[in-house]
């Protein structure tokens, strides 16, 4: 088990995964302001047509859930939040002088693409799926939900948490051992020329000794 944690403390990999997760924690006012405005108030209206149809029509959840995915509601969520996240990706990778945090990154922005893409082809398929018009017909329990599109719901909250925590870290330098290999190579590299410029040209006094 130690072997474990101690896999698991040093880790790139699972620390990049980990960390902007972790550092919703250490900002909650900010995670909860984030959380209310982003991910709830985008989907006011979806959430108010399900408390609607479950809680004063009788419908059961899964069918009023399944109202809403009719529509394509979550697929048009997925696809505007990932391209809300890819802006601010790329805008702080070509502002930064000195980049931080470009392996992940470019990972995620590589992530996200992919995700984006997917999702636009599950939608496209979706639309050519003739419209259901009376939704009556969905307020029973033998209604066959979407569960790619909840999929990609899912996905895409999870992208855009990451995302925010990303940002903690960024923005408050708790980078947490997650500081890209070739920074810290090349810092390393600095203050050592430094220390042997300081060594080797330290003054010398009127009889010629250094000091």
């Amino acid at each position: 088990m130690r072997k474990l944690l101690d896999w698991a403390k040093n880790n790139y990999l699972l620390k990049a995964i980990l960390e902007p997760f972790r550092a919703l924690g250490r900002h909650k006012v900010e995670s909860f302001i984030w959380f209310m405005f982003v991910i709830a108030a985008s989907q006011m209206g979806v959430i108010i047509n399900i408390i609607y149809r479950w809680g004063f029509q009788g419908w059961a959840f899964k069918a009023a859930l399944a109202a809403e995915s009719a529509t394509g509601s979550f697929y048009t969520f997925c696809l505007v939040m990932i391209a809300s996240i890819l802006g601010p990706l790329f805008i702080f990778h070509v502002r930064d002088k000195e980049p931080k945090f470009r392996y992940i990154t470019m990972v995620f922005v590589t992530i996200l693409v992919f995700t984006m893409i997917l999702d636009a082809i599950f939608y496209s398929f979706s639309s050519q799926i003739p419209k259901l018009t009376d939704f009556s017909k969905l307020a029973n329990d033998n209604i066959v939900v979407d569960w790619a599109q909840l999929i990609f719901f899912v996905m895409a909250v999870a992208f855009a948490t990451y995302s925010f925590g990303l940002s903690l870290i960024r923005e408050h330098g708790e980078s947490v051992g997650l500081e890209d290999k070739y920074l810290s190579t090349e810092n390393n590299n600095k203050e050592k020329l430094a220390r042997e410029f300081t060594s080797d040209s330290g003054a010398e006094d009127f009889n010629g000794i250094k000091v």
